[in-house]
């Protein structure tokens, strides 16, 4: 079996005065696929333990990212749509890709007296199923957020 390390980075579409940056990027940590013949996943919910369907297995788990937004409006609920779904990509070599179907936020999301908040953010990442062979690399996706207010 290979294993298989995912960082997964992310960028944000958001308004011009404000930021977002993240604490800790969404990671799915590492894997191992037994087949691709039929598709499987892992999950990294906002809190708790990574899980895994079908072929997939976790070798070691990921991490949900921590996101911090700032400079918005004091105590304005912000509403956070991720862009999917999204196909990861590698530095080199030739390989089948993973998709990034879901993302997870945290449903209720205000800023404080300083416009900020900090919100958790999980992820679910699925194989092709398709029988073609992933590489022992690290993938990548970059996805966007439209948050609005």
């Amino acid at each position: 079996m290979k294993s298989i390390l995912f960082l997964v980075l992310t960028t944000a579409i958001f308004d011009v005065s404000a930021d977002v940056y993240f604490e800790q990027p969404l990671s799915f940590g590492t894997i191992v696929i037994r087949d691709n013949s039929i598709q499987s996943s892992v999950v990294v919910p906002t809190f708790g333990h990574s899980t895994s369907s079908g072929q997939l297995l976790i070798i070691k788990p990921g991490q949900a990212a921590e996101m911090v937004i700032t400079d918005y409006p004091p105590y304005v609920d912000l509403s956070i749509t991720p862009m999917l779904p999204v196909i990861t990509t590698v530095a080199s070599g030739d390989t089948e890709q993973f998709t990034l179907s879901e993302i997870y936020i945290e449903p209720n999301i205000r800023t404080d007296s300083a416009g900020m908040a900090i919100t958790q953010m999980g992820g679910k990442l699925m194989t092709s199923g398709n029988g073609k062979h992933y590489l022992n690399t690290s993938y990548q996706a970059v996805f966007y957020l439209d948050i609005s207010y």
